[in-house]
């Protein structure tokens, strides 16, 4: 049986429509799948407007958590939240995900303002998007430097440290859980190895790994991507053997963003 439960697509940082995602998910024989773009359920509307006989579809979304402190590790993480059966159409978590959405796309004026004023102008809309439809910080470096050439390092640091501003708008994991739970829906951890700090991905050890259930466990956490298909196939054993030890879920998924090296879809179970 082939699943793909961690996709993404144009409505986030992914480079295909969901229509192009459809008729790849037919073609590889993927029999059950999601939809799972960053702090956002659009893609879930239009998956279901076009339909998608005759394979199984489970609501999804990746939220991408704000910051915490693992006391147990002594270490500060951004980890990426996966919720999937809830209802789309829930109010509570529509109005929390357009209200980041709206905090994002002020901070991002709020920083090309700043950068006007210090004699480096450029307009949110002129920036050219890296991956799929998210601006992301690193987009704004890049597009400074094209058109600043000999930009100071001042400059690109504080372009780095506003990082906190969008950390901070980002939904905590308590509230992400609490937002899943009460839209009918289940919360997982995605790709547990990789966490992110500053908004750069890191990697972390299977000590720190189980650290970290054990407070996700309190706060909530249904379960645990263990199939995740950057990870060694030891490692997907050990997250199963782990989720299966803490009577949790475990799902597959390939992260499928469509740009090369992130084009893989489809995980044989």
């Amino acid at each position: 049986m082939k699943v793909d439960t961690h996709i993404h697509s144009l409505y986030s940082d992914g480079i295909y429509t969901i229509e192009e995602i459809l008729e790849m998910l037919l073609k590889r024989h993927v029999e059950v799948f999601s939809i799972t773009d960053h702090d956002t359920v659009d893609g879930i509307k239009e998956v279901k407007r076009i339909g998608y006989t005759p394979m199984t579809f489970v609501s999804g979304i990746e939220f991408t958590c704000k910051e915490m402190q693992f006391n147990s590790i002594k270490k500060a993480f951004s980890i990426h939240l996966l919720g999937y059966g809830f209802d789309e159409d829930n109010a509570q978590l529509l109005q929390a995900l357009k209200k980041r959405k709206e905090n994002v796309e002020n901070a991002y004026d709020t920083l090309c303002r700043h950068l006007s004023m210090l004699n480096y102008p450029i307009k949110k809309e002129e920036i050219p998007i890296s991956c799929g439809n998210v601006l992301q910080l690193r987009d704004v470096t890049a597009h400074v430097k094209q058109k600043y050439p000999m930009v100071s390092e001042d400059i690109l640091t504080m372009i780095e440290h506003a990082s906190s501003v969008f950390d901070n708008i980002n939904i905590s994991v308590e509230d992400a859980i609490q937002l899943i739970h009460n839209a009918g829906g289940k919360a997982i951890w995605a790709h547990p190895f990789c966490v992110y700090k500053q908004f750069v991905k890191t990697n972390i050890t299977e000590e720190e790994v189980v650290a970290i259930l054990e407070l996700l466990k309190n706060t909530g956490l249904d379960g645990m991507e263990a199939y995740y298909h950057a990870f060694s196939k030891e490692r997907q054993n050990w997250l199963y053997a782990l989720a299966k030890k803490n009577n949790m879920i475990y799902t597959a998924g390939s992260d499928f963003h469509g740009s090369k090296g992130r084009d893989f879809m489809g995980i044989e179970l």
